[in-house]
């Protein structure tokens, strides 16, 4: 049996890795679109997981910070492919 400070949901954890990945990369489709994508996605399967009755200390959160890092990953993606479109022939 493991005990309560070895158990860990690597969803969770893999969905906050790649939110702040895609908020860094943000500027390219690939880390902005797909990796936060990915992240929303690993996130929300990590929550619905989740067992009510003994949940792992800490998952639900990171979980919510996967989704909140790869939502404004994807966000950030779109605001720069939609500036770029409106601004990008004013530099050349």
């Amino acid at each position: 049996m493991r005990s309560e400070e070895n158990r860990r949901d690597w969803l969770a954890i893999a969905a906050v890795v790649l939110g702040i990945v895609s908020v860094v990369t943000c500027f390219t489709m690939i880390g902005g679109l797909l990796l936060g994508g990915v992240a929303m996605a690993l996130g929300w399967m990590s929550l619905r997981r989740q067992d009510p009755e003994d949940p792992i200390p800490g998952a639900r959160t990171l979980a919510i910070t996967g989704i909140a890092c790869g939502a404004a990953g994807v966000l950030g993606a779109v605001l720069i492919v939609v500036f770029w479109q409106q601004f990008g022939s004013l530099w050349g």
